[in-house]
């Protein structure tokens, strides 16, 4: 069975865990997918209780343990969790040859000196989950590049650099660093990890290399790129860096953030959008933010044949008219339009045929919503954050027709702040 199989598979059991009670949705995806959950408190203290009867997990809350008794709490247990006091545990030099998962949660950050991370690598040979990020590093662990088995991998700390010697670790899925400083040389090849799916980043970096036309791409990932888009964008002949992104033919999810620091990105805007054969061909989702585009560019996205969410973060359009185009966004369901002085918006079902969510952030500008998304049949959801009086008026009409349809009763309106 394949890993997509596999997480398919567990997200139906999240769902019936949810369907339960058992589990709590925190929040969802705008796909309407879990993003994230929770459980009730008592359901937490039962798992944590039947998981150390089984020897299946151990939680550490004190140090109210002797040394000698740290050490050897770990080495039955598949799961350990240490929720403080991590110097304590740490300076007892634990052992778990057992252990899979290693997650430490602590109440602020601290700093872990380099005389307990060299042996990380013999206490915990075989683990796969390794969550880090409430531990502040000054330099990388070099240690890490030996548990080959690692899967997950999050951490923090001060450094600048994360090393090739990563690309070591074949079974690496997920990658989550988090950096003080503002940016990372990232001189890890990702593209020769058949495993890889998710690198997350705090800070502005630099792939190397376009990708491996070897690199096993079966998978769904997601790509989020942040710094000087220009420089992505510029051609040099008739080609450019975004067309290395036209090669993952699976990649679902893709984040533009122009981040020009510390120029303004309104100085530093891009000139427009490459041709929508130049995205990836899978493309779902899409974010901009701060590319502070005309919205005459935006026919370029809808193009995209796949799209069906796109998220218009601060400014990455403006300009006071949005006029779509007929045959565009012929799958789109869910859009975001964040702050942007736009002013006239004309859309209908013609636009729009198939959008169920419309979401506006701090359109102050924004004289009202297109009467024309009645014609939706499948518009089900607008929430306006801020909005200008006319804007949330246009709104409510909306709602009042879409309302008084028998066959068309399920449509929601939020407007925040509500009126008084």
């Amino acid at each position: 069975m394949g890993q997509e199989c596999l997480e398919d598979t567990a997200e139906e059991y999240l769902e019936d865990l949810v369907d339960r009670n058992l589990v709590l949705v925190a929040k969802k995806r705008a796909n309407g997918r879990i993003k994230t959950c929770r459980i009730h408190d008592i359901l937490r203290d039962l798992s944590v209780k039947m998981g150390s009867e089984e020897k299946f997990l151990e939680v550490i809350k004190g140090s109210s343990q002797s040394h000698s008794s740290l050490s050897l709490i770990s080495k039955y247990h598949r799961c350990l969790c240490v929720h403080s006091h991590f110097l304590d545990f740490m300076t007892s030099i634990p052992s778990g040859p057992s252990v899979r998962s290693f997650l430490v949660f602590a109440s602020e950050e601290m700093e872990l000196p380099r005389e307990h991370t060299s042996f990380l690598h013999e206490a915990f040979r075989l683990v796969r989950v390794l969550d880090l990020k409430y531990i502040n590093f000054p330099k990388f662990p070099n240690e890490i590049v030996q548990l080959v088995h690692l899967r997950y991998i999050a951490l923090s700390g001060n450094f600048r650099v994360l090393p090739a010697s990563i690309s070591k670790l074949w079974n690496l899925e997920t990658l989550i660093v988090g950096t003080k400083a503002r940016e990372l040389d990232i001189q890890v090849d990702i593209w020769k990890m058949s495993q890889f799916k998710h690198l997350y980043t705090s800070g502005l970096s630099c792939l190397r290399g376009p990708p491996a036309k070897t690199r096993k791409d079966n998978e769904d990932p997601f790509l989020g790129i942040r710094g000087k888009l220009a420089t992505l964008v510029a051609t040099n002949g008739d080609s450019s860096l975004f067309d290395n992104l036209a090669k993952l033919d699976n990649l679902e999810t893709l984040k533009l953030l122009n981040d020009t620091f510390p120029i303004h990105p309104s100085q530093c805007q891009i000139p427009g959008l490459p041709q929508s054969y130049k995205f990836p061909s899978n493309l779902k989702k899409l974010t901009l933010s701060d590319t502070f585009l005309d919205w005459s560019h935006i026919s370029t996205l809808g193009m995209l044949p796949n799209l069906e969410v796109l998220k218009l973060k601060d400014y990455a359009f403006k300009g006071t008219q949005w006029e779509p185009l007929d045959g565009g966004f012929r799958l789109l369901r869910v859009l975001h339009i964040g702050r942007t002085n736009l002013e006239h918006w004309n859309a209908s079902g013609h636009h729009f045929p198939r959008l169920q969510q419309v979401f506006l952030k701090h359109c102050s500008c924004l004289n009202e919503i297109p009467f024309g998304l009645v014609e939706v049949p499948s518009l089900q959801n607008m929430e306006l954050f801020w909005p200008t009086p006319a804007a949330a008026a246009s709104a409510r009409t909306i709602q009042q027709k879409k309302q008084g349809d028998i066959k068309d009763n399920v449509f929601k309106l939020v407007i925040y702040p509500p009126d008084i």
